[in-house]
């Protein structure tokens, strides 16, 4: 047997951990497989079910709706707005206004307290007096009024720093939003990890335990067996009560127009009005510093012993008191000084505070793009490794197992940059004290319009000789491979029906749109226009989509009756068009057709292939192509390129980027899968089948 320490040393070494499985792949099944022949196959269903599960659950980018749905979502608690700050100001100023100065004022004594006079300067030694005063200025009616505009000034700053104050909220809120928006996206991954880690370190317990490898390597497992348990009951340790959150699987990227913010910082009025209120308060509040009283009044002396001559009198006066002192002061002026200093400071300190943000946003969206390739790069290498295990490489099982797990990190990476990306979009709202906006928030696409570095939609025509020829579980996987999402498959009697049924079933669930192919040229003639419309609904039943190869111009005498000919093939086009009812139908078309007729498909048809066939020059296409072009609305063209025109994939890559650039069209069909499958490989043969899917 080969030793530990020779494989440790050896070029090709795997992740510590691992080194168990390795022996159990190449050494154990000859000692130990007979005894269980199943355990390898468990293996393999596992990593088969994982890898449905993460495409089904990964795979599709999320719409920027939903980043939307998460950052304008309520907390529970958070979703009354209102305070009562500004309602107490308010009525604190209704009951100041409410005392106008009037006061009425009594006074009644007998004996000796008649004579020890009065601490309220206007008594005299009456036996008793009723006066009325009012009290115009200190504690009267202007002071009063006075006070009461400046709590009316107060309340109105109450309620716009209220309404920042609310941006802050909301931010807290989203901050929490975005945590609980991931949590189940790593929780599935998590259990993902933890179930295959559960299948791995039975393994290595039993590898350590027959010599096959060192306890370190048995510890390695160990730990991240401890680990991923300890992260999920971390994630579920949460128990407020939650509303129904917005789960975020495959976000998108994210970042923030910063000039835009800046714009809505300097636009946002908010810190005017709260600088010219306070500006106001300050006022009011100086103009209710009064330091002088005067009270007018009206008094009635009562005789009650009838000791005075004079009897009941009626007095009218006033009372004043004028503090002296040198009154003049520069506080109000520095005052408002400094309120307009302020506003200028909180400017500064928002928009400098905003690009802080906005610089600590960009460091996190460059780690998010890194995470998002390493996650790319994890991705195809586990999907060629478990095409080659399905192919018969056994000796991969511990590559595949590493790979898969290495895959779970690298997505749970990612999606831990992608929430601190999120937070980080939320922070420089709230440090801009701007309310979420969505147009100020930006998709950040990587290498835009580009598949599997494939520019545009592709699809491809599929006859029945090539679709027999390879498994269906091989053909999804070599389109998934060349990123090819739509399939024109010939409907000919000659492809077993099981295998188009099982293969429309896999082409569903992998997201691939499937076209049934038929036609022949003589359906255009009247007398054979019900037979063709009768197969085609037939068809169209199985994808909601048929796809006419009929080609009337390779009809013999096409060339004295085009006219006759081209007008049959319309209205056989419309007929069928008519019998499908919500069903569609496509055609594929010469480039040599008059403008009147492309015109006329337009209308017809949902889609339009135009079979660009007998030239590699780009320039030559593009003038080929004007007339289509200029009756066939874009959504709808696909410009159909013959594999066998190119010397290779790369040829006809690059023929299709510049048509993208000369046309505008990115929809783009394969014609056909048999001949491209070939150009496919290196040396141009039929490739050996671990080599299909590189």
């Amino acid at each position: 047997m080969l030793s530990l320490n020779r494989l440790k040393s050896s070029p090709f070494s795997l992740p510590p951990g691992l080194t168990a499985l390795l022996f159990f792949t190449v050494f154990w099944p000859a000692m130990c497989l007979s005894s269980n022949p199943s355990e390898h196959q468990q293996f393999m269903d596992l990593l088969l079910s994982l890898n449905e599960q993460f495409d089904r659950q990964f795979a599709t980018e999320q719409p920027m709706t939903t980043v939307d749905e998460i950052f304008t979502a309520p907390c529970l608690g958070n979703e009354e707005k209102h305070t009562f700050g500004a309602d107490i100001l308010r009525e604190q100023a209704v009951q100041i206004r409410r005392r106008t100065g009037l006061e009425l004022r009594g006074y009644y004594a007998t004996g000796d307290l008649a004579n020890e006079g009065s601490d309220q300067g206007g008594f005299d030694d009456s036996s008793a007096n009723l006066e009325l005063s009012w009290d115009v200025l200190k504690n009267g009616y202007l002071q009063y009024g006075k006070k009461a505009d400046a709590l009316e000034y107060r309340a109105q700053i109450a309620e716009i720093q209220q309404d920042m104050r609310q941006n802050e909220r909301e931010g807290r809120c989203r901050s929490y939003n975005i945590n609980q928006s991931f949590s189940e996206a790593l929780t599935i991954l998590l259990m993902m990890k933890l179930q295959l880690l559960e299948k791995v370190y039975p393994i290595e317990r039993r590898a350590y335990f027959s010599n096959w490898s060192f306890l370190d390597d048995y510890f390695v497992s160990e730990e991240n067996l401890v680990l991923t348990r300890q992260e999920l009951t971390y994630l579920n340790q949460d128990y407020t009560p939650k509303k129904a959150t917005t789960n975020l699987y495959s976000p998108p990227l994210l970042d923030v127009d910063l000039s835009g913010m800046i714009k809505a910082i300097l636009s946002d009025n908010r810190p005017e009005m709260l600088t010219n209120l306070e500006k106001e308060r300050l006022k009011a509040e100086d103009d209710a510093d009064i330091p002088d009283s005067l009270s007018l009044f009206v008094r009635r002396n009562f005789d009650i012993n009838n000791s005075t001559t004079s009897g009941d009198d009626l007095v009218t006066g006033l009372r004043f008191r004028i503090p002296l002192y040198d009154r003049q002061t520069d506080e109000l002026r520095l005052r408002l000084l400094q309120a307009e200093r302020n506003k200028s400071l909180l400017l500064w300190k928002r928009i400098a505070k905003t690009r802080a943000a906005h610089a600590s946003l960009r460091e996190q969206l460059r780690r998010t793009v890194r995470a998002h390739y390493r996650q790319a790069q994890a991705r195809e290498r586990f999907r060629r490794t478990l095409l080659e295990l399905q192919m018969g490489a056994d000796t991969l099982m511990p590559v595949a197992i590493t790979r898969m797990l290495t895959l779970l990190d690298a997505k749970i990476e990612l999606l831990r940059a992608k929430e601190e990306l999120y937070r980080r979009v939320n922070e420089m709202f709230l440090a801009s004290a701007l309310p979420y906006r969505s147009d100020l928030v930006q998709k950040v696409s990587l290498t835009p319009g580009l598949n599997r570095a494939r520019l545009g939609d592709r699809s491809i025509y599929i006859w029945s000789a090539g679709f027999s020829a390879i498994s269906n579980e091989n053909l999804i996987n070599f389109l998934k491979a060349k990123q090819i999402d739509r399939v024109l498959l010939s409907a000919s009697t000659k492809s077993s029906f099981g295998k188009i049924t099982d293969f429309l079933t896999m082409a569903e669930k992998n997201n691939i749109r499937v076209e049934m192919l038929t036609g022949q040229p003589d359906w255009i003639f009247p007398e054979n226009q019900e037979t063709a419309l009768a197969r085609a609904v037939t068809l169209a039943e199985r994808t909601g989509i048929v796809h006419l190869d009929v080609e009337p111009h390779t009809l013999p005498g096409f060339r004295q009756k085009k006219k006759e000919y081209l007008e049959w093939y319309i209205e056989f086009l419309e007929k069928i068009k008519q019998g499908l009812l919500d069903r569609r139908l496509s055609v594929d078309v010469p480039l040599h057709f008059p403008a009147e007729t492309y015109h006329l498909l337009d209308s017809i048809a949902d889609r339009v292939y135009v079979m660009a066939y007998g030239t590699t020059d780009p320039d030559v296409l593009t003038r080929r192509l004007q007339t289509v072009l200029d009756n066939i609305a874009s959504s709808k063209l696909v410009i159909v390129l013959r594999a066998s025109d190119f010397r290779d994939e790369w040829a006809l890559e690059k023929m299709i980027d510049k048509l993208v650039l000369s046309t505008g069209i990115t929809q783009y069909g394969i014609h056909q899968f048999r001949t491209f499958f070939q150009k496919t490989t290196v040396d141009h043969e039929t490739p050996h089948p671990e080599k299909l899917f590189q």
